[in-house]
């Protein structure tokens, strides 16, 4: 996974619209489950918000959440949405966690 994740950004480095475009032959990804797509597209919001790209990373959120993606929270841990903590439009898809 972490090097699948590592030619993906690698990929969207040289073309942001690379995976995204539509194409004749499209994107193939085999994803068993719908845990499984939820994560990934977790995964692919880290990506985005590795890069700087807050709204990919924001509608990548959104699938991932649509998805029933179980550990949204964690986007409060993982530094890679440390840029993202404090935007208004990251606490409406994951509310912030309670101040202890």
């Amino acid at each position: 996974m972490e090097r699948a994740v590592a030619e993906y950004a690698r990929a969207l480095e040289l073309d942001p619209e690379a995976l995204s475009t539509p194409s004749k032959t499209g994107v193939a990804a085999q994803i068993a489950s719908p845990e499984e797509r939820a994560k990934y597209s977790y995964i692919l919001a880290k990506i985005h918000a590795k890069r700087g790209d807050a709204e990919q990373c924001f509608r990548c959120l959104r699938v991932a959440k649509d998805e029933g993606y179980r550990d949204l929270g964690n986007v409060y841990k993982d530094e890679e949405f440390s840029s993202l903590w404090k935007d208004p439009r990251l606490a409406e898809i994951v509310p912030p966690p309670a101040p202890k």
